[in-house]
């Protein structure tokens, strides 16, 4: 008689967390690009950075890196604070991976 194979060991803690990290990540630039203004005269990048407190509310905002025009990076900073209050994060999420630094495009 054969013996079963056990079954594929569970995801570690770190993994599940860190899959749980990116989701919540690519919720969050989903939810920021929806609320980036339709407009055409703007060109450029602005990296924001920003954090999030466990309850998904905004805590700080800034700009890391300026396009070189402040329409632009005011406008990549009001977008980010109209996409605000974020839903909250998994409980499995650090706090401190709910700091973010994400580039703000308009082409």
């Amino acid at each position: 008689m054969e013996t079963p194979s056990p079954p594929p060991a569970p995801a570690t803690a770190a993994a599940e967390s860190d899959a749980a990290a990116q989701a919540y990540a690519r919720l969050v630039w989903e939810r920021v690009l929806a609320h980036r203004p339709a407009t055409r005269r703007l060109v450029g990048t602005t990296l924001v950075a920003f954090r999030l407190d466990s309850a998904g509310e905004l805590v700080s905002s800034e700009i890391a890196r300026s396009s070189g025009s402040g329409l632009h990076d005011r406008a990549a900073l009001a977008a980010l604070r109209a996409a605000a209050p974020f839903p909250p994060p998994p409980a499995t999420i650090a706090p401190d991976r709910l700091n973010f630094t994400l580039p703000f495009a308009f082409h």
